[in-house]
């Protein structure tokens, strides 16, 4: 972009957000940063504005500050997209002039649409709902693009990739469903925050929902045994029996609720959760990295 808009980001948080505010800054662009927790406040070209956005009279204050703004703003919403609705159309409202709109929703949207566990459904409705309501908000005024990212990782502050490693090493082994044949995508932060500013200016990605995967496809089991492979250690993967393994994560959430781990989650091991990526290589080139843990 030749005169570059200043730019709204929800989300200050997320891992996304960790790897794209320095991007978006060496590229000078100014940021209107939004989150729950104070980010960012000491540094150049950084507006932080506090806000949750479950939370309508905070919401309304931002929109406050933000329509006293006279140029336009490209708008990333790396929140939860169900939270962008109801702030989309208070910012439209106020007459906040937005020239674009990247929004990141997730492949559970299709993956967790007939899961067994109630809540994994009601993660896939909302995650749908957000989606739709998005589009049809923008409609005929803001060209949008929508992210679907597979399982999303840095190797640190994830729930995904983190999780193992730090089982690993407090434990020594890591247990799996059966063979755990499923295929995984894990994606690199990093590459999504790439993806996000391919696509800023790019018109052949305007309007578009993109799955997003990483740049390797690996068995659940391999990608487990590639951590080992990460942390030097000696892989011990302890094969379990599906039923007993969906026996013993149900007995152990009975005594600890938050156990991280679900039966639905045990038998994913063994599914696939592989996306095909490639009109988003053709749209933007986009390249994602091998698994690297």
């Amino acid at each position: 972009m030749n005169n570059k808009p200043k730019i709204i980001i929800t989300g200050s948080g997320s891992l996304v957000a960790h790897s794209l505010i320095p991007r978006l800054l060496k590229s000078s662009f100014a940021l209107f940063v939004l989150g729950r927790h104070r980010r960012y406040v000491n540094e150049a070209n950084i507006t932080f504005l506090p806000v949750d956005l479950d939370r309508k009279a905070e919401r309304l204050a931002v929109v406050k500050l933000l329509a006293t703004e006279t140029e336009p703003f490209v708008f990333i919403h790396l929140a939860p997209i169900w939270l962008l609705p109801d702030f989309l159309q208070e910012l439209l409202a106020a007459g906040v002039l937005l020239s674009r709109l990247v929004a990141f929703s997730s492949t559970s949207r299709l993956v967790k649409l007939h899961s067994q566990e109630i809540e994994e459904r009601k993660l896939a409705a909302c995650l749908a709902a957000g989606e739709d309501d998005v589009t049809t908000l923008c409609a005929d005024k803001i060209p949008w693009t929508i992210f679907r990212p597979t399982l999303i990782y840095d190797g640190r502050r994830d729930k995904n990739i983190a999780f193992i490693r730090s089982f690993i090493r407090r434990f020594g082994f890591f247990p799996v469903a059966g063979p755990a044949t499923g295929l995984r995508q894990p994606v690199h932060a990093d590459d999504l925050a790439a993806a996000v500013m391919a696509v800023l200016d790019n018109q052949q990605t305007y309007n578009n929902i993109y799955n997003l995967g990483g740049g390797e496809t690996l068995t659940y089991r391999q990608m487990v045994s590639r951590i080992f492979q990460g942390l030097g250690k000696q892989e011990r993967i302890i094969s379990l029996p599906p039923v007993l393994f969906l026996s013993l994560v149900r007995l152990a959430r009975l005594c600890r609720p938050r156990l991280g781990v679900s039966p639905a989650m045990v038998q994913r091991m063994n599914e696939d959760l592989s996306f095909d990526f490639r009109t988003a290589v053709r749209d933007f080139a986009y390249q994602p990295r091998r698994f690297q843990c």
